[in-house]
Parts: structure tokens; C-alpha cells; sequence
């Protein structure tokens, strides 16, 4: 059986492991400690300490939920396991594209629409 297919009820530890340290990593990078992603989320600290390590299976609830806390897409979660990676990604081989993103990731949720629309205002020009 292909490990990206499980059965009901079947884990894939590597991926909710994977997905987990892409919330914690995102968390961090906003400025936000476990307890004020568990208010954000309406969660107890210990659920989404436990999301984070991969020791519980995680929603798809709990991702959109993360993920609107966050200010970021749900594909942000999946790094490697991203299901856009066949072609349709995002992704660059260019430093600058990439510093760029990672600069934009990089911003607390609330700066980033003003640094989208200073980029998109100097693109037009």
C-alpha cells in the first residue's frame, strides 16, 4: 500500500510529526506562545503542545484552525508532504524569490497585507 494511503484508523506518524513541527516553526515565527495559540484556538495549551509534537492525530479542523490563527495557508503545514509539490507549487529556484517569501512568512500576520500591498504597488510601477 502506497504510505501516503492508509486505511481508517491507520497513522502516519512522519506526517503528523512533519505537520506538527510546521505549526510549532509557524507559531514561532507570528510571536505566539502555546498558550496564546490554545486561547486563539479555543484549546487547552496541552492540545496543541501535543499537536505540535505529532502524538495525536490532527483535524483537518485543527490545521484550518491553526492555520487562520496563523495567517497562513494550510499547504504552510505540509512542507514536504505538500500536496501542490507536482508542479503546481509555488516554489522557486530563486534565492531572491525565496528570500522574499521567507521574508513575507516571516512577518506577524497583521503586517502582511501592508507588505503585499507596498510589493504589488512597486510591481505596477
Amino acid at each position: 500500500m502506497n504510505e501516503s494511503v492508509r486505511r481508517r484508523g491507520q497513522r502516519n506518524v512522519a506526517l503528523e510529526r512533519d505537520i506538527g513541527q510546521s505549526i510549532r516553526e509557524a507559531r514561532e515565527r507570528a510571536g505566539l506562545s502555546v498558550a496564546d495559540m490554545a486561547e486563539r484556538m479555543g484549546m487547552q495549551p496541552a492540545q496543541v503542545h501535543r499537536l505540535e509534537n505529532g502524538s495525536v492525530i490532527i483535524t483537518v479542523s485543527a490545521m484550518a484552525s491553526a492555520a487562520r490563527v496563523l495567517g497562513v495557508p494550510v499547504s504552510t503545514f505540509f512542507g514536504q508532504h505538500d500536496p501542490l509539490a507536482g508542479g503546481n507549487s509555488a516554489a522557486s529556484d530563486d534565492p531572491e524569490e525565496r528570500e522574499v517569501l521567507e521574508a513575507y512568512r516571516a512577518l506577524r500576520p497583521d503586517a502582511r497585507r501592508g507588505f503585499l500591498d507596498f510589493l504589488l504597488g512597486v510591481a505596477a510601477k
